[in-house]
């Protein structure tokens, strides 16, 4: 189960990518910051249409950088965490010498989590429950045949 589900119609293409990401961390690490950093990039620019700050053509950093310094009292913690998923994607995408580890994914999952919940309870209706650390579905599978 994804820690990342909303009853919200209008954000299930947010929820449906990072449980994508979710999905990756045991199987591919890498590949999970690299989705998990699409869905911050695409949940800052709702933010930012939501709030009407516009300016759609910056990039992720100045996104955010723009959002602490609106005046609109973002906690710090989410603005943390949208800038390390931002950091952690950009060495998984770019740097060829980056190793991401499932460590490394669970960390972001969690900063994506903490994004998620926040952007929910600002603007939805939902009732966000407790994150869940996700398990490794395939050590799961093995134990049950063997």
């Amino acid at each position: 189960m994804s820690n990342f589900n909303t009853s919200d119609k209008n954000y299930h293409e947010y929820a449906k990518l990072a449980s994508s990401a979710e999905s990756l961390i045991f199987s591919d690490p890498r590949s999970s910051l690299t989705v998990f950093g699409t869905f911050g990039e695409q949940l800052t620019r709702e933010i930012m249409h939501l709030d009407g700050l516009g300016d759609w053509e910056l990039n992720q950093k100045a996104r955010i950088d723009k959002m602490r310094y609106s005046g609109n009292g973002y906690p710090d913690a989410v603005l943390l965490a949208l800038d390390e998923i931002r950091r952690k994607r950009n060495g998984a995408t770019h740097d060829n010498q980056f190793i991401a580890t499932k460590g490394e994914a669970l960390k972001i999952d969690q900063k994506a989590y903490l994004v998620w919940k926040w952007f929910l309870e600002i603007f939805s209706l939902n009732d966000v429950p407790e994150y869940v650390t996700p398990v490794d579905q395939r050590n799961i599978l093995k134990s049950r045949f063997m």
